[in-house]
């Protein structure tokens, strides 16, 4: 909890706090690894693949031949017009 509650810090970051006297009341355990079962810390590590800089397909050899279009949606959330 600690981990979450510090915003993410590493374990070698909460132990230093506690040393240090910055956070009271609290013992770690080196048997504690609070990092290693953070979805939050895992997903923020995921990387995802690069854009092909170069064409992998020929163009269209006519036009209206070929469309390509990102799509995207329904969000679920808000927009600031609050729709």
């Amino acid at each position: 909890e600690l981990h979450r509650e510090l915003r993410h810090v590493s374990p070698e970051t909460a132990h230093e706090k506690v040393t240090k006297g910055w956070v009271e009341g609290l013992v770690l355990s080196d048997a504690d690894h609070p990092v290693a079962d953070c979805e939050a810390c895992a997903a923020g590590k995921m990387t995802q693949k690069l854009i092909a800089t170069e064409r992998t397909r020929p163009r269209a050899s006519v036009v209206g031949g070929e469309v390509n279009a990102d799509v995207w949606g329904p969000s679920s959330v808000e927009t600031l017009g609050k729709r």
